[in-house]
């Protein structure tokens, strides 16, 4: 896991499992 980029709330609903891991990440830069 680089930079989903490509599908940033994609990956959220194919990981719910670790919804913390994405919210300290930077990945809600791109949502």
């Amino acid at each position: 896991m680089a930079k989903p980029q490509r599908g940033g709330p994609a990956l959220l609903i194919a990981r719910p499992s670790q919804p913390g891991k994405f919210m300290s990440s930077p990945l809600l830069r791109y949502l």
